[in-house]
């Protein structure tokens, strides 16, 4: 009905998704992202809780939605598990959908005779475990407005995707460890475009942490990093050049000096 998957997609896609998420448990992954629009309404409830079973939060673009006055919704879930003692309902997790606010030009056209209703929140997330982050689904990442709203806020930012144009969310990507100073994660379907994760770092050869394009196996990569890194960066006095003079020998306590890091924006904390 409406804008639902074709029956047939929806299995196979669901079968995709179980692969990524038998790995979750062999990795014992903190958190697994999918791309835009890859998560059937019908297992959604499914996937979720499996997640909140592993301990691990979902992060996914969910099928289009539609309801009876030709409204569509293109939303991303963000699944957080939670300790079923804390939470007074007993759930194993808290979800948040976020609508995306702003449709592509060709998504819009091709809605027809749907109407697109963007949303109106953008959710932020705090960890003290892997820091905080914010989401930004596919032509959100492309307003630079959406884009300051979370400047100094985050430590990771994520874009699940499904768009061809590879080069402009590259470079939107690196001026985001500029401008924000975080980690940029883009998901994108390996059909469609190019998947990556850039980081604020001073070493060009350290900068790109992931960078995957083109159809290949398996569909999924992992990755181990952790975003918290960034903290004593993005706490620092942004007119205070991070790398002195004289290079001073690293103490082996010290995973990471200030001088790993690219210099902050000049107003970056103000």
């Amino acid at each position: 009905m409406g804008l639902s998957f074709y029956k047939a997609s929806v299995e196979r896609l669901n079968l995709q998704v179980h692969t990524a998420l038998n790995e979750v448990r062999k990795r014992k992954t903190t958190m697994i992202v999918f791309p835009e629009l890859s998560l059937p309404n019908k297992y959604l409830k499914y996937y979720v809780g499996r997640m909140a079973n592993e301990r691990a939060i979902l992060v996914g673009g969910v099928e289009y939605t539609s309801d009876n006055n030709k409204n569509a919704y293109n939303s991303t879930i963000i699944s957080i598990p939670v300790d079923r003692k804390a939470d007074p309902f007993g759930r194993a997790y808290i979800s948040f959908e976020q609508v995306k606010h702003y449709p592509a030009a060709f998504e819009k056209r091709e809605l027809k005779p749907y109407k697109y209703m963007g949303g109106e929140s953008v959710f932020l997330f705090k960890s003290d475990q892997i820091g905080s982050f914010a989401n930004l689904t596919c032509s959100d990442f492309l307003s630079l407005r959406m884009r300051l709203k979370v400047q100094e806020l985050v430590h990771f930012l994520l874009v699940p995707a499904q768009n061809p144009d590879n080069s402009t969310y590259d470079h939107l990507a690196q001026s985001c460890i500029r401008d924000l100073h975080s980690f940029a994660v883009i998901c994108n379907s390996q059909f469609v475009g190019t998947s990556l994760i850039y980081g604020p770092l001073y070493d060009q050869t350290k900068r790109t942490l992931l960078k995957r394009e083109g159809i290949s196996h398996p569909e999924f990569a992992s990755l181990t990093w952790n975003p918290m890194i960034l903290k004593i960066s993005q706490t620092a006095d942004s007119q205070v050049p991070f790398r002195p003079k004289e290079k001073k020998k690293k103490r082996k306590s010290d995973e990471y000096r200030l001088a790993d890091f690219k210099q902050t924006p000049p107003d970056f904390g103000k």
